[in-house]
């Protein structure tokens, strides 16, 4: 007994290993019973339990006897606050609270409790950060201990510990809904500073517990607000935890989208997605290369009607069509590039007219008039591309079928010569073969780039005349030089 008194804890477990050895490990929990009867409170009591449930936890003992009696007499209140560090929560609720007897629970998962509520004379908290951490972490685990507590827990987070990291810890979906109020959570995230943050992962981290939250109806106005602030208190060096507010912020307005959507939308909400559609704006400038991981966020406000600067959005989404590679929009989903053919319709056919990939590839042409994809094929023509595949896909439908014949027959000195199969392809499927004086026209250039390009007859004659039915037998002399005698499709 010295031993456990003076909290010596090697002594005592070599005396403890002992006992177990001798399989007597019942006579010491009925002692053990009848000592803490016997001094019931005070240092011997806690050096006691401090000293021997490390022990008994590690050599997995039944000693409910000195369990329960220890339950009976834990200390709590101011008594417990001077001596908590003796006693690791972890420790207590994974062994001796569940060998305890059930009625004697709660007399252990109080005092614990009752720690929350307690300060010291300057009103900061009795207990040091850490050792709060590690018990809202076992509260995080082990709800249905603790619920019996809710209403005080409830009391003392939204009164003192709403702050990060401390609220956060209770980021199970159970233990949120039992202790966090829709005030706590308001609180928390108004609390929120670039400094709570350790680093990039515990951003993250506070990102899903503050989209997990349940809010009042004015905290949605205040979590933009914060998010704008706490987006503005990172510096261009700071791009990943950028990044990362910009993708938890982006979960956060989808959740409320409906209200931010909404006609009766208050007008502190519309000042504060207004202001922040200006950082945004700013953000998509300085940082060229966080462009496409920030496009989504930027076309969600884009979209809200009520956005008085949605057009600064606006045009940070046509210069990304206009100026990112391939390889970024396709990442976009095809919706999301249907509906922007829709609001930026300027846009995607300037970009289309100098390269179509992404139009084939999501298939916008689908959505086009056939006027708007004569405009891209046309444009396509001056700036020396192949029309063929988005002729083809279109089943050659446009608005003004002579007039896009003329476009692709006047570019032809400009093509390289390797396409043109498929500019035959074009002007065929256009139905130029019914149309005398623009296949004139059209042996006229072929005959101008021979002329134009010698090292490339033999390519341009060899076309021709895998479309000599095209001709007639003098355009065909004039083409590739052809006898009126030879055999003609």
């Amino acid at each position: 007994m010295l031993a456990l008194e003076e909290g010596q804890e090697e002594d005592a477990r070599k005396i403890f290993l002992q006992i177990k050895s001798d399989k007597k490990i019942q006579i010491l929990d009925s002692l053990l019973k009848s000592y803490l009867e016997k001094i019931k409170a005070g240092p011997s009591l806690i050096k006691l339990l401090s000293t021997i449930l490390p022990i008994v936890q590690k050599e997995k003992q039944d000693m409910r006897y000195f369990f329960d009696a220890a339950a009976n007499h834990f200390p709590f209140g101011q008594d417990f606050s001077k001596v908590y560090q003796q006693f690791i929560p972890s420790t207590i609720f994974s062994f001796w609270y569940l060998n305890t007897s059930e009625s004697k629970r709660q007399k252990i998962a109080g005092p614990f409790v009752g720690l929350f509520a307690i300060s010291q004379n300057d009103g900061t908290p009795a207990i040091d950060d850490d050792y709060a951490l590690s018990l809202l972490d076992v509260i995080n685990q082990n709800e249905k201990i603790f619920y019996p507590f809710r209403t005080s827990l409830k009391q003392y987070l939204e009164s003192t510990y709403f702050r990060h990291p401390y609220l956060a810890k209770l980021n199970s979906e159970e233990a949120r809904k039992s202790f966090i109020t829709e005030n706590a959570g308001a609180k928390y995230i108004d609390s929120l500073t670039k400094d709570d943050f350790e680093n990039v992962d515990d951003l993250k981290a506070a990102l899903n517990f503050w989209y997990s939250l349940k809010l009042p109806e004015g905290a949605i106005s205040n979590s933009i607000k914060k998010f704008r602030e706490l987006f503005t208190s990172f510096n261009a060096s700071t791009e990943e935890e950028k990044l990362a507010l910009c993708d938890g912020f982006f979960a956060f307005s989808k959740k409320y989208s409906a209200k931010l959507n909404s006609e009766e939308i208050e007008q502190a909400l519309v000042a504060e997605i207004s202001t922040l559609s200006t950082s945004l704006g700013s953000y998509y400038d300085q940082l060229p290369d966080a462009r496409l991981k920030i496009i989504d966020l930027i076309d969600f406000f884009a979209i809200i009607d009520k956005n008085t600067n949605k057009n600064i959005l606006g045009s940070k989404i046509e210069n990304f069509i206009l100026e990112s590679n391939n390889e970024s929009l396709l990442k976009i989903s095809k919706q999301k590039i249907k509906d922007w053919t829709t609001r930026y319709p300027g846009a995607i056919l300037k970009r289309s007219q100098k390269d179509a990939t992404v139009l084939l590839e999501k298939e916008i042409y689908k959505v086009l008039t056939p006027e708007q994809n004569q405009t891209i094929i046309v444009g396509l023509v001056s700036n020396r591309q192949n029309p063929e595949n988005l002729l083809s896909v279109i089943e050659y439908k446009v608005q003004n079928t002579e007039t896009t014949i003329d476009q692709i027959i006047s570019g032809i000195p400009n093509f390289s010569s390797d396409i043109f199969p498929d500019i035959f392809k074009s002007l065929r499927g256009l139905g130029i073969d019914k149309d005398s004086s623009r296949i004139e026209n059209l042996k006229n250039r072929l005959v101008e780039y021979k002329n134009q390009h010698p090292d490339q007859t033999e390519i341009v004659e060899k076309i021709a005349k895998r479309n000599r039915g095209l001709f007639n037998p003098g355009q065909r002399r004039e083409l590739f030089g052809e006898d009126e005698t030879e055999k003609s499709e």
